[in-house]
């Protein structure tokens, strides 16, 4: 057999080098369609409008479950609308909750349950989230529409959450 001469392999080396040397370059500086882009966002939830819908410890789950019904079909008709449900947690108080809810962008606060209907009044009497309260006694306070959980159909409640979302 034959021994490589020096030739082939400089050759070799050669070929090598030169294909490291384009890898390296065409990793470093992207393909060769335009300029690099910066990455999309991975999302646009901090943005979005947020409807959140609570239920207190007091609710019928009949009632709670149209609700949520209500509060899906209007994520389903405004598409960047994001729909989140959420219990308040035993030993937590109701204005403590609607605090963080608020923190957390809701655009509207949907509370169902009586435990809940004397607390969303005073919350939204300032700047911040619309209150929908489903109630057997709704409040009529500014920033707030009531609904008993006889009128709050899925339908009723979609409406209302888009008229808040929109408002």
């Amino acid at each position: 057999m034959r021994r490589p001469t020096r030739w082939a392999l400089g050759t070799a080396a050669s070929s090598i080098a030169v294909g490291g040397a384009i890898a390296l370059v065409v990793i470093t500086t992207g393909s060769s369609q335009g300029h690099p882009q910066p990455p999309e966002a991975v999302s646009t939830i901090d943005v979005q409008p947020r409807a959140c819908l609570l239920t207190g410890s007091t609710v019928n789950t009949e009632t709670a479950s149209r609700v949520w019904a209500g509060v899906r079909q209007a994520a389903a008709h405004k598409r960047e609308l994001t729909a989140q449900r959420f219990a308040l947690p035993t030993g937590v108080t109701a204005d403590a909750y609607l605090g963080t809810l608020a923190q957390m962008r809701c655009t509207v606060i949907i509370t169902v349950g009586d435990d809940l209907h004397s607390t969303a009044p005073t919350a939204a009497a300032g700047e911040g989230p619309r209150y929908i309260i489903v109630s057997d006694r709704p409040p009529t306070a500014p920033g707030t529409t009531g609904l008993t959980p006889s009128v709050a159909t899925a339908s009723a409640v979609a409406s209302a959450v888009l008229g808040a979302v929109t408002s």
